[in-house]
């Protein structure tokens, strides 16, 4: 359990020191006050990074740092970024050890619900795409290093894709090849985790479903990969291969990949109402906190930022009664009238 927290410099909060004594933290104040600045905090503190903007944006105006202080489940933890000129420096400290991002991710889980998840079936594959790597980084090790080299590797060939309008480039081909076979290692373990995971976790959201809605109807996901093995990958990269020298970017591989998501054997964007739609999402949310909690044996904490006032009263009612099996921190304008748990009211500005 998150027993306190300090922050200094951290957007609106020049100096906030939080102690927190209950499993259920209900954060209330008007808007543009800072309750989400907390649970920004907090999700930063676990995953080195926000939900919301860059690194940089986190930083009080004016200053040129901002730490972060949290003591959860007797170990401390320290993340301080630093701005010099135009250079940034990100340290995470662990008990007062300096620990890397790769091997700190994953040792506090956490799990975030806001308005902007509402979406997820309705936006486009990137957020999609975010909401798989968020849950897999942290119960994978391997996933996450996998992720962070396909993403410098990309980079890498996009950048030689994009020279190569501006200059004329005799080896361009050659040079691709190269990073084509460096590319198809991390991609594979990525597109097989994500569906792995797709496939793993559709039982447990039906189940949710079923309670939330009371409709049976069975939650289908297939992940739409782009290659099925490390040869097939080689093999798509360079069929694009003149679609990607003509539009300077790589076309193909997991930054471009999907899931669809069948309820009832349908296509969920072609039939799903906004009711089975956020009733599905809030399965899926659920689903997100078993999932974790199997791999990691660690219940993650559970941030829902403002996200009541968006579900109706069965809803909202169904997730208030999921509180017990772990911390949760709520931020909302007002009291939820049908929070039956015990509960620590932190009410801003203090």
């Amino acid at each position: 359990m998150i027993s306190s927290l300090k922050l200094r410099q951290f957007r609106n909060h020049n100096n906030l020191e939080l102690d927190f004594f209950d499993s259920l933290v209900v954060i209330t104040g008007q808007n543009a006050i800072g309750k989400t600045n907390i649970l920004e905090a907090i999700y930063m503190s676990s995953l080195t990074k926000s939900f919301r903007v860059s690194d940089h944006k986190l930083i009080s105006t004016g200053k040129d740092f901002f730490t972060i202080d949290r003591i959860q489940n007797g170990q401390e933890i320290h993340l301080r970024l630093t701005l010099t000129g135009n250079s940034k420096n990100k340290q995470i400290r662990l008990n007062k050890s300096n620990i890397s991002q790769l091997n700190f991710i994953g040792k506090f889980p956490i799990t975030l619900f806001e308005p902007n998840d509402l979406n997820l079936f309705t936006n486009g594959p990137g957020t999609r795409r975010i909401f798989l790597d968020k849950i897999i980084s942290q119960t994978d090790p391997q996933y996450l290093r996998s992720l962070r080299d396909y993403k410098r590797i990309l980079a890498q060939r996009n950048s030689l894709l994009r020279d190569s309008k501006k200059q004329y480039n005799k080896n361009l081909k050659q040079q691709l090849f190269v990073y084509n076979i460096q590319l198809s290692e991390p991609s594979q373990y990525i597109t097989s985790s994500r569906r792995d995971f797709t496939s793993s976790i559709a039982s447990i959201v039906s189940k949710y479903y079923l309670s939330i809605s009371g409709h049976k109807k069975t939650v289908g996901i297939d992940y739409l990969e782009s290659a099925e093995s490390k040869d097939d990958f080689i093999r798509q990269l360079e069929q694009y291969q003149d679609l990607d020298i003509a539009s300077g970017r790589s076309n193909i591989g997991p930054h471009r990949e999907d899931f669809s998501t069948l309820l009832g054997g349908s296509i969920l964007a072609d039939t799903a109402s906004r009711g089975e739609l956020r009733s599905l999402v809030l399965a899926l949310k659920l689903a997100e906190l078993d999932y974790i909690e199997k791999r990691l044996s660690i219940r993650p904490t559970l941030l829902l930022d403002d996200v009541l006032s968006e579900l109706d009263t069965s809803r909202q009612e169904y997730l208030l009664s999921q509180l017990a099996r772990q911390q949760t921190f709520i931020t909302t304008t007002h009291l939820p009238e049908k929070i039956i748990k015990k509960f620590q009211h932190i009410k801003l500005p203090l």
